[in-house]
């Protein structure tokens, strides 16, 4: 009798790597995660946002496109506030010019695949909230596709955590998703049965847990420091990313934490 053996799926996470055309510190970060995804050879990387550092300059865009086609494997993106403008509260909203500039070169700003028998979801969690062009139909396609994955193992990606601590707190400024939106984002998760949620945008590692979701931060992959979001955890990774490995219909995660030494040299830690 035969049996068959169940294929495990690498999924990599990295996230506000906020490469930089002209400031080369940026990018110190970058090359121990290129390396390592290079090495580890993953079936997807989930870029959540924030790229690149400057939302105007064509030149950091052209720059990250090139980095990211470089690993040789499969990847996927969605935008951050460093690519296409920051909404509430932030002085100016989601810019569209910049939101057709990010399609063009990193392809669509939302998408849903298969990977195993999860259902991998990017979502432009930027526009939600915002009050954008674009918002309405961006929770439509929202809407229909957590209707679609209904008893499907799900993964979302967003740049935003949805929250720090718990779906009824109050507004931190601009570190999370406006809480306009929070709480119909929340819902939709909870009655969808989405299992994880994978985000950055905080520059540092956190697995949050509420209403049988578990939310986790992945850390920057630049040389930039954490944001420090209170409360503050002390032993919190730096420079790093997320792997997460599929096996049926199960998943689990680590954290691969990078050193940056100095110069020209990384390695991991």
């Amino acid at each position: 009798m035969s049996h068959v053996t169940s294929i495990d799926f690498v999924l990599i996470h990295i996230s506000d790597t906020h490469l930089s055309s002209a400031i080369p510190a940026h990018n110190r970060g970058w090359r121990a995660a290129a390396a390592y995804i290079r090495q580890r050879k993953p079936d997807l990387v989930i870029h959540t946002g924030d790229i690149i550092d400057d939302e105007t300059s064509e030149a950091d865009r052209l720059y990250a496109r090139v980095k990211l086609e470089s690993l040789g494997v499969e990847w996927v993106a969605i935008p951050g506030n460093h690519d296409i403008g920051d909404g509430p509260p932030a002085a100016g909203n989601i810019c569209p010019e910049r939101l057709a500039e990010f399609e063009n070169t990193f392809g669509a700003t939302h998408w849903s695949r298969r990977v195993g028998e999860w259902r991998v979801i990017g979502v432009n969690a930027m526009l939600l909230g915002s009050g954008s062009p674009g918002e309405a139909d961006h929770w439509l396609w929202l809407e229909k596709c957590l209707a679609a994955s209904t008893g499907t193992r799900s993964m979302l990606c967003i740049h935003k955590p949805p929250f720090l601590l718990n779906p009824g707190e109050s507004q931190h400024g601009t570190a999370t998703m406006p809480e306009a939106a929070r709480r119909r984002f929340w819902d939709l998760i909870v009655k969808s049965g989405i299992k994880l949620i994978a985000c950055g945008h905080r520059h540092e590692y956190r697995m949050v847990q509420r209403d049988g979701v578990g939310i986790v931060w992945a850390p920057t992959t630049s040389g930039l420091p954490a944001e420090m979001t209170p409360p503050i955890l002390s032993n919190a990774p730096g420079c790093g990313l997320v792997e997460y490995v599929i096996s049926g219909d199960t998943v689990a995660h680590r954290v691969v934490t990078f050193q940056i030494i100095g110069g020209s040299h990384d390695r991991f830690a």
